[in-house]
């Protein structure tokens, strides 16, 4: 255990969005900012099949967010 007064929590990653024809498409998002979150949230409502593109912690983590809101998640 490590005692603290504040923690930040710095990965170090950063987005990468692949070469996919359709990328810069509107609905295609990354995941970099609490804004960018609340994007995902919105465009989550009106969906029901989410795809995350990356299998790192981020991914990993991305695709059980889409799955607990209710997409099929790919």
């Amino acid at each position: 255990q490590y005692p603290y007064d504040k923690l930040v929590l710095a990965t170090g990653s950063y987005p990468f969005v692949p070469p996919i024809p359709g990328s810069d498409q509107q609905g295609c998002l990354v995941y970099r900012t609490i804004d960018d979150l609340g994007e995902i949230r919105a465009q989550a409502q009106n969906s029901k099949i989410g795809v995350v593109v990356g299998g790192g912690l981020l991914g990993l983590e991305c695709a059980n967010a889409l799955k607990n809101l209710g997409l099929e998640t790919h």
